[in-house]
C-alpha cells in the first residue's frame, strides 16, 4: 500500500487540519478498504497494522470534525472490527480535535457498544465477514454465564449521534466529556459547550441524586438540521447530514449558546451510587420510543426477538432523529453485575447493538459520468433511474474510485441496488449484469477538462499541469499546507471560473479585486475581508513550509526542512542537475528525491520568487527545535516530534530544548550534562502530554 503518503496523512492529523486529511484520503480510502478487508487477521501486522490504524484515525478525525467521511459506516465498521480482532482494542484517536483532554469522572459510562449484524445465526450468508456476529449467539453466550432463571431484556432504539458523558451535581453539569479513547480513559472536555444544560428526565422510582453520571447521545433532529444547514451552510463544504453537523458542534472549540437549540441530548444510561440504571424510554415525551421489555431465559424464542427488532425498524423512517439500530440490554442488576464490563476495551458486556442493514432499493443503471476533481483525480458517478429513499430522490451516486467501479463490472442497463445509510451507495450482484446488451463501462482515457491522456498514478488522474482541475488543486494544496483557513475548494472554484484566481500568486492579488469578488453570487464585503485577512495572517513562514507547500511531487515540508538546514534557499534555487550529488549528502535524501527537488524548484521558480516578495521567511531559532532522548526511545513519538518540526539530536548541548528521560532520577551521561547546562528534562510520559502524543499500549 505505497499509493498513499502516510507521512503526509499523519502530518495533517498532527496539525489537526481536516481539509488536509480529506485531501489525502478521499482518493484512496476505498481502495485501501478493499485491500484491507480481504487480508486475513493473522496477516495484519507490522506496517500493515500501522497503516490500518492510521487510516481509521484519519476517518475518525474526519467524522468528529463534522465532515463527511469517504467510507460508509459499514465499511468503517469492518475495518474497525479487523483492528479489534488483531489488537483486542478499539481504535485510539490520538489526533482528536484541539482542546483539553481529561479523564472521565464516570469511566463506567465511557466507551462504545459491541455490535452484531444478524438476528439469528442462520441469517449469516456463506460469505459473511468473520467478525460479524449474530444477536442469537451473543444472547446464548451471555445467558450461559448467568444462573438459570428469567431476566428482563430491554430493546431500545439506537440513536445516531455523538457520545457525551455528563457528570452532574445537584442537577448541574460539572463536566461533559466525549467518549474519547478506551486505552487512556480520556476524552475531549466539552464542558463549556454544555455548562448550562439542565437534566430533567430521571430513572422512574429514583429520587434525583446529588451526584450521578449520565451517558448521552447528542443528536441533531432532522427538522433542526434543515434549519441549521440553511442558516449556517459553510463556504467550503456542504452540510451532508445531521450526525456530522452534530459532531461538528459538539467538538467545537467554542459552541455559541445560540447554536445549542439545534442539538438534542438523549439520555441513555445513568450511573448512580455504584449501579447502572436506565430510563424506560429515551425520550419520555414520545411514547413510540419507549423500550420494549420482555422476559428471557435459556429457552428464548429468537423469532419473537426478530419481530421486536422489525417493529423497531418500522418506527425509524418517520422519526425525527436518525436511528441506525437497536440496543439490546439486560436490565436486572444481578445480570448487569455478573456480566460486568471489559474495562480494557471500554465496553459493557450486558448490552449490545444490533445494526440495521441499510435501506435498499433496486433500480437500473443509466450510465456513469466521470468527474475530474481537485489535483486531477477522476471520480466515477453512477446515473440511475430515480428512486425515492429517506425522503430524497436519488439519481446520482458517487462510486468513490475507479477501483470500486471496475470491481462492480458495470453495464448500462444493469439491475443495481441502492443502499442508503448516511449517503447513497451503489452495489450489484455479479449475476445481474446484462453483458449481452451492452459492454462493460470503461473509464475514460482522456481528461474531460483538457483532453489530455489520463494516467494511473496510481489512481486515474490527469497529469497535465495546465489542466484547470490541476491548477485549482495546486492552489488548494498550497492553502492547506500553509494553513490559510477560510479558503476551500468551493471558493477556489468560484474564483477560478471568474478568472480571479488562476495560480498561487493570485491569492496575494485578491485584495485588489474586491469590486469583482463582491459582485459574485454569495459573496459580499464581509466575506471578502475575511478571505483577505486569512491570507495576510500567514505572511511569516519558515522556508521548509513554504517550499513544501508548492506541490512538488513526493517532496514535503519535512524533507525541504532537512535540506534547508544545510543550504540557504538562494543556494538551493541556484542548483542544477550537476548538484544532485550534493543533495544526496543530506540525510534521508536519495537520488530520486534530489531529482524531484531540482525539477520542482525549476518549475516553480517564478512562483517562489514572487512569494519571497509577499511572505517573510522566519528561521527557527538555534536549538529551539532540538530534542535529545536518553534511557528511553519511542520511534512513533520521534516521528510525531519530527512532523511537528522538531529535530532529534544525539547529544546534549546548550541549544538543546529538552532532554527526554525515562524518569527524573535518570543518571545517564546525557542527564548529567543536561543538569550542568540547565537543559530542562522531561519524563517521557510527561513529554507525551506536552507534545500532544497519546501512546497506545
Amino acid at each position: 500500500m505505497k499509493e498513499i503518503d502516510w507521512e503526509e496523512l499523519e502530518t495533517q492529523l498532527i496539525r489537526k487540519n481536516v481539509t488536509g486529511v480529506k485531501m489525502v484520503l478521499e482518493s484512496f480510502a476505498y481502495s485501501l478498504y478493499t485491500k484491507l478487508r480481504t487480508i486475513k487477521s493473522e496477516e495484519v501486522k507490522g506496517e500493515t497494522l500501522e497503516h490500518l490504524k492510521l487510516l481509521l484515525q484519519g476517518l475518525d478525525y474526519i467524522y468528529i470534525s463534522g465532515e463527511q467521511s469517504p467510507l460508509r459506516d459499514a465499511e468503517y465498521d469492518e475495518l474497525h472490527a479487523l483492528f479489534n480482532a488483531v489488537t483486542g482494542k478499539h481504535i485510539t484517536n490520538k489526533f482528536e480535535k484541539s482542546g483539553k483532554r481529561v479523564k472521565h469522572i464516570y469511566p463506567q459510562l465511557k466507551g462504545t457498544l459491541e455490535k452484531v449484524h444478524y438476528v439469528a445465526e442462520s441469517d449469516k450468508p456463506a460469505n459473511a465477514i468473520k467478525t460479524h456476529k449474530s444477536l442469537e449467539t451473543w444472547l446464548r453466550s451471555a445467558l450461559s454465564k448467568l444462573p438459570d432463571k428469567t431476566y428482563n431484556l430491554g430493546f431500545f432504539l439506537k440513536f445516531d449521534g455523538v457520545s457525551v458523558v455528563f457528570a452532574l451535581e445537584d442537577g448541574k453539569v460539572i463536566s461533559a466529556i466525549t467518549r474519547g479513547d478506551s486505552d487512556s480513559g480520556e476524552g475531549l472536555d466539552v464542558t463549556d459547550n454544555f455548562r448550562n444544560i439542565e437534566f430533567s428526565t430521571w430513572v422512574p422510582g429514583v429520587d434525583k441524586p446529588s451526584k450521578c453520571g449520565v451517558k448521552t447521545e447528542v443528536v441533531m433532529k432532522k427538522k433542526d438540521f434543515e434549519k441549521y444547514a440553511k442558516k449556517y451552510k459553510s463556504d467550503t463544504r456542504k452540510l451532508e447530514e445531521p450526525r456530522s453537523a452534530a459532531s461538528g458542534l459538539v467538538n467545537a472549540d467554542y459552541l455559541p449558546p445560540e447554536l445549542l437549540k439545534y442539538l438534542t441530548i438523549v439520555e441513555l444510561e445513568y450511573f448512580i451510587s455504584g449501579d447502572f440504571m436506565f430510563p424506560l424510554s429515551y425520550l419520555s415525551s414520545s411514547s413510540e420510543t419507549k423500550a420494549t421489555v420482555i422476559p428471557i431465559d435459556k429457552d428464548f424464542d429468537i423469532e419473537k426477538i426478530r419481530k421486536i427488532i422489525q417493529m423497531k425498524k418500522e418506527l425509524i423512517d418517520d422519526y425525527d432523529i436518525n436511528c441506525d439500530g437497536v440496543v439490546v440490554r439486560f436490565l436486572d442488576k444481578s445480570a448487569i453485575h455478573k456480566l460486568g464490563r471489559n474495562e480494557e476495551q471500554g465496553v459493557n458486556k450486558f448490552e449490545i447493538a444490533f445494526k440495521f442493514p441499510p435501506e435498499e432499493k433496486e433500480t437500473i443503471l443509466l450510465g456513469v459520468d466521470f468527474q475530474v476533481g481537485l489535483l486531477g483525480t477522476v471520480t466515477p458517478v453512477a446515473k440511475v433511474a430515480p428512486v425515492k429513499m429517506k425522503g430524497k430522490t436519488i439519481s446520482s451516486i458517487s462510486l468513490g474510485s475507479i477501483d470500486r467501479m471496475n470491481g462492480l463490472n458495470l453495464h448500462i442497463g444493469d439491475k443495481v441496488t441502492v443502499k442508503y445509510e448516511i449517503i447513497p451507495y451503489l452495489d450489484k450482484k455479479p449475476e445481474e449484469s446484462v453483458t449481452e446488451v451492452s459492454p462493460v463501462i470503461q473509464p475514460p482515457t482522456h481528461c474531460p477538462y483538457c483532453g489530455e491522456e489520463l494516467e494511473e498514478a496510481p489512481v486515474l488522474m490527469c497529469t497535465n499541469k495546465s489542466c484547470p482541475s490541476r491548477v485549482m488543486g495546486k492552489i488548494n494544496n498550497y492553502c492547506v499546507k500553509m494553513n490559510i483557513k477560510g479558503i476551500g475548494p468551493a471558493i477556489i472554484e468560484d474564483f477560478f471560473n471568474a478568472g480571479l484566481l488562476t495560480c498561487i500568486e493570485d491569492l496575494y492579488r485578491l485584495e485588489d479585486k474586491g469590486a469583482a469578488i463582491v459582485e459574485l453570487e454569495g459573496y459580499g464585503q464581509k466575506k471578502f475581508k475575511t478571505i483577505v485577512k486569512s491570507i495576510r495572517k500567514n505572511n511569516e513562514i519558515d522556508p521548509g513550509t513554504l517550499l513544501g507547500s508548492l506541490g512538488v511531487k513526493s517532496v514535503g515540508r519535512s524533507k525541504f526542512s532537512k535540506i534547508l538546514s544545510i543550504y540557504y534557499i538562494d543556494d538551493l534555487m541556484a542548483m542544477t542537475e550537476k548538484d544532485i550529488p550534493k543533495l544526496c549528502e543530506v540525510p534521508g535524501v536519495q537520488e530520486s528525491t534530489a531529482i524531484k527537488v531540482i525539477e520542482g524548484l525549476r518549475e516553480n521558480k517564478e512562483t517562489i520568487e514572487f512569494l519571497l516578495t509577499k511572505v517573510k521567511l522566519v528561521k527557527k531559532k538555534e536549538g529551539e527545535y532540538n530534542i535529545v532522548f536518553t534511557g528511553v526511545r519511542n520511534r512513533e513519538f520521534e516521528r510525531h516530534l519530527e512532523n511537528m518540526g522538531y529535530e532529534i539530536k544525539d547529544s546534549v548541548n546548550k541549544n538543546t530544548r529538552y532532554l527526554i528521560v525515562d524518569s527524573l532520577s535518570s543518571s545517564t551521561g546525557k542527564s548529567k550534562k543536561a543538569d550542568e547546562l540547565g537543559v530542562p528534562k522531561l519524563p517521557i510520559t510527561e513529554a507525551y502530554k506536552v507534545f500532544g502524543f497519546l501512546m497506545e499500549d
